[in-house]
């Protein structure tokens, strides 16, 4: 932020901020069914104004959770006094565990501002429609509301927990978590289900920034607009964001126990990983996405698995290094297998529905960014528009000296 002016022209306070939304995650304890945050979306950075949404038409984990639409966005801005920083999220349609914990619809807001070194942060859920059985839930849910079925569940409704620093102020929140006391159907003793988890961090940062680092991974992503008449989008599925202040070396991860939408597209397992560590000279970022049991459009394009991996590194003289791989395991497209060391950006025009790229890599001096397939439709199909565009896998790093 050196060298920026308020909107009075004194010289802008920095300011750094993250802010993250999502819809649910669940973890059936000692199984491996993990579904990670599910329409996640992220942003973090010191740069005014920013803004980040996503949207998810729905989302199951067989037995444990079926849920209806899910969207959530955050926005960073300016004010005239200093920075505010709000995220919000909306669940429809939820069912838990079977019907023993079901909300028509359930909505959070998790708002800060940041002005000097003076913080506010608020949150706020509220449900439309929410039962469960021999439990009567006030209209407005006050904050770390406990209920317990004795040998049945716990759980926290409209779950808050705010920190305030001399610097700045974070916002964490829940909309419901809830642990299993005894198994229930495919779900274990102790197993764990989230929804609408949100965090909204913000801080004064006034002493020198290091080398800030970024990057992003997903495991898929649909769109297609036809303009004047209706847009269709399904977001990005288990999608990780580093913050620009890294991860501290740690791994993040992001995973989902598969996605529906077909004939468009079908997935088994994705996972989505960031690392980052950063300081005054040197930093690395990594991103990785792994999904496996890939279908799109209706067969056209198959394989058992695909990884992509996207890196830059920065040594103490200032040389960056930005690298990007996939790997394909029996990768099909309209018939033709394709070899494990394929050359990035290969095209493949399947004739009369889509032009496929495949190991599309693309580079700057600070960036690495790969995608595992790119389809791009020629002809409207399946429900999609002429140009509509499917995704499979997205892994991007980057690092920018401030």
């Amino acid at each position: 932020m050196t060298g920026t002016t308020s909107a009075h022209g004194a010289p802008a306070i920095p300011y750094s901020y993250y802010a993250s939304a999502s819809g649910s995650s669940v973890n059936l304890l000692g199984s491996k069914v993990v579904s990670g945050p599910t329409s996640q979306s992220t942003v973090s950075g010191d740069k005014f104004p920013n803004t980040s949404s996503n949207s998810l038409a729905s989302a199951k984990v067989n037995g444990v959770l079926t849920l209806g639409a899910i969207t959530t966005s955050e926005s960073a801005t300016r004010t005239a006094t200093g920075v505010k920083v709000d995220s919000a999220g909306e669940t429809a349609g939820v069912n838990l565990l079977s019907g023993l914990v079901t909300i028509d619809a359930v909505k959070t807001n998790v708002s800060t501002t940041l002005v000097g070194s003076t913080s506010t942060g608020t949150a706020k859920t509220t449900f439309v429609g929410i039962h469960i059985p021999g439990v009567t839930i006030p209209v407005d849910v006050p904050e770390n509301f406990n209920v317990t079925i004795p040998g049945v569940l716990s759980l926290t409704l409209n779950a808050v927990q705010k920190t305030t620093t001399p610097g700045g102020v974070l916002v964490q929140t829940q909309a419901l978590d809830l642990t299993l006391l005894k198994p229930r159907g495919n779900a274990p003793l102790g197993s764990e289900i989230v929804l609408n988890p949100a965090e909204v961090g913000v801080a004064n940062t006034t002493k020198t920034n290091p080398v800030q680092i970024g990057g992003f991974a997903y495991g898929s992503q649909i769109d297609g607009t036809v303009t004047g008449v209706a847009k269709i989008h399904s977001g990005m599925t288990a999608e990780v964001v580093i913050p620009g202040s890294g991860t501290g070396g740690q791994t993040i991860v992001n995973s989902t126990a598969a996605v529906n939408a077909a004939p468009i597209i079908s997935l088994g397992a994705i996972e989505s990983t960031g690392t980052g560590s950063t300081s005054t000279t040197v930093a690395s970022s990594q991103t990785t996405y792994e999904l496996a049991r890939l279908n799109v459009l209706n067969g056209l394009i198959k394989a058992d698995a695909i990884k992509g991996t996207a890196t830059v590194t920065r040594a103490a003289d200032g040389t960056l290094i930005p690298t990007a791989s996939t790997t394909f395991i029996n990768l099909v497209v309209a018939g033709i297998k394709i070899p494990l060391n394929v050359s990035p950006n290969t095209v493949i025009n399947v004739a009369g529905l889509a032009t496929v790229t495949i190991n599309q890599q693309a580079f700057l001096s600070n960036t690495a960014a790969v995608r595992g397939i790119d389809i791009k439709l020629t002809v409207a199909k399946y429900g999609l528009p002429i140009g509509a565009e499917i995704e499979v896998g997205a892994a991007l790093a980057d690092i920018i000296a401030t």
